[in-house]
């Protein structure tokens, strides 16, 4: 019997790189989230995990939105402005 993975939503309005963190370790999902995003983004999966690591951000508003839209969340929630 195959389990189904599926995209959990960040319903705890956490910053990107702590929802990246509170995700499970294990069954894939962090592989099947890093290819569901590359394939509706048009970035490799290196990209999009260099994103949920806080080392870089996607690059246009529209990425932004993209990302946001998948976890069910908001912009502003997963890439709040950094403090300098």
């Amino acid at each position: 019997m195959k389990k189904l993975k599926a995209i959990i939503p960040n319903d705890q309005n956490l910053p990107i790189k702590e929802y990246w963190d509170n995700l499970p370790k294990r069954n894939g999902l962090r592989d099947f989230l890093l290819a569901k995003l590359a394939k509706q983004t048009g970035r490799q999966p290196g990209t999009i995990r260099a994103w949920f690591l806080d080392i870089a951000l996607p690059p246009t508003p529209k990425l932004k939105q993209q990302v946001a839209t998948m976890l069910s969340s908001t912009v502003e929630t997963l890439f709040p402005p950094k403090a300098e």
